[in-house]
């Protein structure tokens, strides 16, 4: 499933920052946020995903891993420390960067794509917490 949606959105001339633009912009807009997902497999949520285009953060998450993995695009789960309740993507870039990658829609908006620690931290602090992350865990972004 996964690769015949790539197939329609990506191709070997686009570096990996396009292929990643398009990703996002294909699972936000393509779904519709329900706050459910059926699971915490990532691999089932992301078959249930692409089956029914709705879901929570988890299923974007999910859906987003599954065609960065199969784009060629390293990728790392990142889970907010304050309730492990919300999810989201690194990726990792050309020039060997890691970026934040979150593309469920958020009521307050955002455009979450190859964002910096900074970027998401200050819009976290503006809005409740939202991206708090343990760092300590993860890749430093630029």
């Amino acid at each position: 499933m996964a690769d015949s949606i790539l197939s329609g959105l990506i191709n070997d001339s686009m570096t990996r920052r396009q292929k990643a633009e398009a990703i996002y912009a294909w699972v936000r807009g393509g779904f519709t946020y329900t706050g459910r997902s059926a699971t915490r497999d990532w691999v089932e949520e992301a078959y249930q995903g692409f089956r029914r285009h709705h879901g929570d953060c988890y299923t974007y998450f999910a859906v987003s891993q599954e065609l960065l993995v199969r784009a060629g695009i390293p990728t790392i789960e990142v889970i907010r420390y304050t309730d492990n309740d919300h999810f989201w993507n690194l990726v990792q870039m050309d020039d060997g960067n890691w970026y934040h990658f979150d593309t469920t829609p958020r009521s307050a908006g955002g455009y979450f794509c190859l964002w910096t620690d900074a970027q998401m931290l200050n819009y976290s602090a503006q809005h409740g917490g939202c991206f708090e992350f343990d760092r300590s865990l993860y890749p430093p972004t630029p």
